[in-house]
């Protein structure tokens, strides 16, 4: 409780600050790295991909005791990793492993002071808590804050979120923060009852942009479809994370908010792959330089094309809780290498 005051306070300090002040210069630099990335070619991002990989692996060889021990029971070093492909003959690990044996694939060189304890039930029901940092939170904003800006957002106008904050009692159904220009919206008592008061609460503060989960912002749809305000509720672009959005969901969003834009990504907490949507079409494109993706068959091959295979994913950037070859029970249909609509040389999924 008075770590979380403390860093309130170091927040709202901050806010007052000049934009470039209130990132570190790691998200900065991650920024520019994947505005960079977007031009590079099939080559370079391959390239740069084995020099990632490489050096993850190493590092968690070095530095964590059970990828170590992993590799040995499997007869396989870091240095068997000759090219891209030598991936497939290193050893996938789990939810279940991870959880099971946490301490063991909690890196060594990382002060326990600068770990920072996260939990998931993830898409896949299974209870799952790891370690990242504060350096991962600043590169995982770097990476969204990105692909936002692609489609429209911008940093310092304000944004609702309705994305399961919890604010206290139904008397108090949001909270103002400065730091960020946000206003967070509690979904808990979104109901036919209060939709009046949410939408005072709105027509108050007019956020230019909405971050939701789909099932959050369908509820709200609903809401505003029943009480025949479609279009009143006007955003410019509506984020919608964390979730899949299925086409009867989006149906219902777009009736509700017929000029808003949408913009959608998939993602996870472990933070192993994010693939973002393209700015010209619906697919997703898999960001090169988060992670390196396999899409694998039930017999561990990489699948063609067409094909619907398990996203397995390594991290290139949490060194507290290393994943590496991490099997996420996610499946995708795999489009293609290269995208006809934008020209990105990222590997393109159709649906997830």
């Amino acid at each position: 409780m008075v770590r979380q005051q403390v860093l309130d306070t170091i927040k709202l300090i901050l806010s007052y600050l000049p934009q470039r002040f209130q990132y570190p210069p790691v998200y900065w630099k991650f920024k520019k790295l994947i505005f960079e990335s977007d031009k590079w070619d099939k080559d370079q991002i391959e390239n740069w991909q084995y020099q990632q990989l490489s050096l993850i692996i190493k590092y968690a060889y070095e530095n964590v005791p059970g990828y170590h021990e992993l590799y040995k029971l499997n007869n396989i070093k870091p240095e068997d990793l000759q090219t891209l492909a030598d991936i497939k003959n290193f050893p996938f690990v789990s939810k279940e492993l991870l959880r099971d044996n946490l301490k063991d694939f909690t890196s060594r060189k990382i002060s326990g002071l600068k770990l920072k304890y996260l939990t998931t039930g993830g898409s896949t029901g299974i209870p799952f808590g790891f370690y990242t940092t504060i350096r991962n939170y600043y590169i995982e904003n770097a990476f969204m804050h990105s692909s936002w800006e692609n489609a429209g957002w911008k940093m310092n106008e304000m944004s609702a979120i309705l994305r399961g904050s919890f604010i206290g009692n139904d008397q108090l159904l949001y909270k103002y923060v400065k730091f960020d220009n946000s206003l967070f919206l509690s979904n808990y008592y979104l109901t036919s009852e209060t939709y009046h008061r949410y939408k005072e609460i709105y027509q108050k503060f007019k956020p230019k942009f909405l971050q939701a989960y789909p099932s959050a912002v369908t509820i709200l749809s609903k809401l505003i479809i029943e009480n025949n305000d479609n279009g009143i509720w006007n955003f410019e672009l509506l984020l919608l994370g964390s979730e899949n959005l299925y086409s009867w969901q989006r149906e219902i969003i777009k009736t509700a908010f017929p000029n808003s834009n949408i913009m959608t990504w998939y993602g996870h907490a472990e933070k192993v792959i994010f693939a973002p949507k393209c700015i010209k079409s619906d697919l997703l494109h898999l960001s090169p330089i988060y992670g390196f993706t396999e899409i694998l068959n039930a017999n561990n091959v990489e699948i063609n094309i067409g094909e619907n295979g398990e996203l397995v994913g390594s991290s290139f950037w949490d060194l507290a809780t290393p994943f590496i070859r991490y099997k996420t029970k996610d499946i995708a249909l795999k489009s293609e290498q290269v995208c006809e609509f934008c020209g990105r040389h990222h590997q393109s999924l159709k649906q997830i």
